[in-house]
């Protein structure tokens, strides 16, 4: 609905929500702010799959972080996080 309006008028839309479930099923583009500051942008499924931190982690879902890695629930892959670039 929401994007089917903006291609209709030609408009860009902004949606800001801490619901995962209001976001990522139709952005284009992720941004994740914390304290006024963007911390992760990039398209939806990236930034679920490997958010920079457990803020961004805990935005988007339920995960288990063990060992430096999050684990989703519902997906069968891992990813490594690190607090050092």
């Amino acid at each position: 609905m929401i994007r089917d309006s903006a291609a209709k008028f030609g408009i860009t839309c902004m949606l800001v929500s801490h619901d995962p479930h209001d976001i990522l099923p139709w952005a284009d583009d992720l941004l994740i702010l914390r304290d006024g500051q963007l911390i992760q942008r990039g398209l939806p499924r990236q930034v679920y799959d490997r958010p920079v931190d457990e803020y961004a982690a805990a935005l988007l879902g339920d995960y288990t972080l063990t060992n430096g890695e999050y684990f989703r629930p519902e997906a069968q892959t891992a990813f490594f996080f690190s607090t050092h670039p």
